[in-house]
């Protein structure tokens, strides 16, 4: 995350997300992360597919929740969102 939202490292985010998912590959909040990474770069079939995973492997988290409607919202796609 210090390399996405601080050092604006793209490529050096992408494989510490990577490495982290690797490691751990049932966090549910890094395979949110990893969305929001993927949003920004504007990889939104590959976002998709994390933020789903993680609402998979979190299915009460609030946040996973947001972030799928938000996904959804962003492409105007209004019916799932809500």
């Amino acid at each position: 995350m210090v390399r996405f939202f601080h050092e604006w490292d793209w490529k050096g985010a992408e494989k510490e997300f990577a490495i982290a998912l690797a490691g751990k590959p049932n966090y549910a909040t890094g395979h949110q992360w990893y969305w929001a990474y993927l949003e920004a770069m504007g990889r939104r079939e590959e976002a998709l597919v994390e933020i789903l995973h993680a609402k998979r492997l979190d299915p009460l988290s609030p946040i996973n929740s947001l972030d799928v409607a938000v996904h959804y919202s962003l492409r105007r796609d209004h019916d799932r969102a809500i």
